[in-house]
């Protein structure tokens, strides 16, 4: 039997976040979409970074979702999200680890969309190449691709190439909408470590 609607903007904030600590995936969703965009100009502003507010924005969500438990109620909730955003942003900054960035990975734009936000993405398998190297980045990282667990290359599939959303790919897969960002999450940097490993193969096998 199909999950009742519940109309959450009818709701007090304390009453959702209620339904967020018992993992409530369509309060998730409805949080999600009121905040998502007003946490990412808050982050961009401070990082001046795009690719880097998209990736700190996800981590953030996706703590939101596991610690939504140690909210105790004394902030607004979106003053919370927006803290556990600076929060990830302050620990990347005292890690010093540079976020990789498609001009880093080349290739006229191969696979840049696994970097950007993911209302955003576009397939990367529809990207046409106009150079000989990202014709083979383009195709060895596919060939990457289709060597993953099925269930992880049945993601890539829902959420690059069909664009379906994080809830209509939970839904399809019967996983909690969290457990597809966290997933979805570690793909990419699994996809951008592989893009840059490729990058240095294919120009040495490109190389005069």
């Amino acid at each position: 039997m199909e999950k009742r609607r519940i109309n959450f903007d009818s709701l007090s904030e304390k009453r959702i976040c209620t339904y967020l600590k018992n993992k409530d995936e369509q309060a998730f969703v409805f949080v999600y979409d009121k905040y998502q965009q007003g946490l990412h100009n808050f982050i961009l502003n401070r990082s001046r970074d795009t690719h880097l507010a998209e990736e700190i924005c996800q981590q953030a969500w996706i703590k939101v979702w596991k610690k939504i438990d140690s909210f105790q109620g004394k902030s607004s909730l979106k003053t919370w999200i927006h803290r556990v955003a600076l929060n990830c942003l302050w620990d990347f900054y005292k890690k010093n680890h540079r976020i990789v960035d498609i001009e880093d990975i080349g290739g006229e734009g191969v696979f840049e969309n696994l970097l950007g936000n993911q209302a955003d993405l576009k397939t990367p398998f529809n990207l046409a190449s106009s150079t000989e190297e990202a014709k083979k980045i383009k195709d060895k990282v596919s060939q990457i691709i289709s060597r993953l667990p099925e269930e992880k290359s049945k993601l890539i599939n829902l959420i690059f190439i069909k664009e379906l959303t994080y809830q209509e790919a939970a839904k399809e897969m019967s996983i909690p909408v969290g457990t597809v960002m966290s997933r979805v999450f570690y793909l990419r940097k699994f996809l951008q470590e592989e893009l840059k490993k490729t990058r240095r193969i294919v120009k040495n096998e490109l190389a005069p």
